[in-house]
């Protein structure tokens, strides 16, 4: 089956008729006596974003993003033919951009935790989007994927633009008073599947603790038996679960201050995960 459903993308309001074709084995086109289209998301249910209309044979789109059309030829005397295509509704252009910090804290060395909101002409909302950012003074740096990393303290100022549409956000970057970190867990060893709790506690150079600390965690590991990349889960709040049986680093870092504990993970069939 070919159709020019095939890496489609049409606007919000859009109208299309789609065009397919069955083809045999040697690539010959095959009289389809019913084409059917209908939207799909999942296994059950309808896709919202795209509406048909089958006596017309035409699709609309109603909400952007990304979606799915089933194309089905039915009445040939070798059965049912259908495919999947992805279909693209594209945003319409941005009429309003918010940005926002998503804590209020921001040490130096740590990434500016930036938020997004795109509203477009149509009123629909999304969270992603191919924006610019730029600053006029050197507090921060900003890298070729919008990460922005707070780097001197100040007085911090950014543009944020999309397609014509321009905000600022205005912020202040504290000197980190962190020295040091400390990490533990309430399992030392756990299976796969079991929930780890891990939680880190950040200290100044006087050895008062910093409450706030704006954390991250990440893991490496290699599995007991070598076979397979030791794989698993861990949550911004320090939840951590294995896939596979392994030893497991478990890191929490604030700018190039780091602190890791070892978790040891081995196996079993039942299966927990993180909500």
């Amino acid at each position: 089956m070919t159709s020019n459903l095939e890496n489609l993308k049409i606007e919000v309001g859009e109208i299309f008729e789609p065009v397919t074709n069955i083809l045999d084995k040697d690539g010959n086109k095959v009289e389809c006596p019913n084409i059917i289209y209908y939207n799909k998301n999942g296994a059950l249910n309808w896709d919202e974003g795209i509406s048909v209309n089958r006596r017309r044979g035409t699709i609309k789109g109603e909400v952007p993003g990304q979606h799915k059309i089933i194309a089905l030829c039915v009445g040939l005397s070798e059965g049912r033919v259908s495919r999947d295509f992805d279909v693209t509704v594209n945003y319409a252009k941005p009429k309003e951009l918010q940005v926002n910090l998503s804590r209020e804290t921001v040490y130096t060395g740590t990434y500016v935790p930036l938020q997004y909101k795109v509203v477009d002409a149509y009123g629909f909302t999304r969270f992603d989007a191919d924006i610019q950012i730029s600053s006029d003074n050197d507090l921060v740096e900003i890298d070729a994927l919008n990460n922005v990393k707070a780097v001197k303290p100040g007085n911090a100022k950014l543009k944020v633009e999309l397609d014509g549409v321009s905000t600022s956000l205005s912020f202040k970057i504290k000197e980190t008073p962190i020295s040091k970190l400390s990490i533990n867990a309430n399992l030392d060893v756990a299976r796969t599947g079991d929930v780890v709790k891990f939680t880190t506690t950040a200290y100044d150079s006087k050895g008062k603790e910093v409450t706030d600390a704006p954390l991250n965690y990440s893991f490496s590991g290699e599995s007991f038996d070598k076979s397979s990349t030791a794989a698993g889960l861990i949550k911004d709040d320090g939840r951590f679960v294995g896939d596979v049986a392994g030893k497991y680093i478990i890191s929490a870092r604030i700018g190039n201050i780091t602190s890791s504990k070892v978790v040891n993970i081995f196996e079993r069939d039942v299966k927990r995960e993180v909500k």
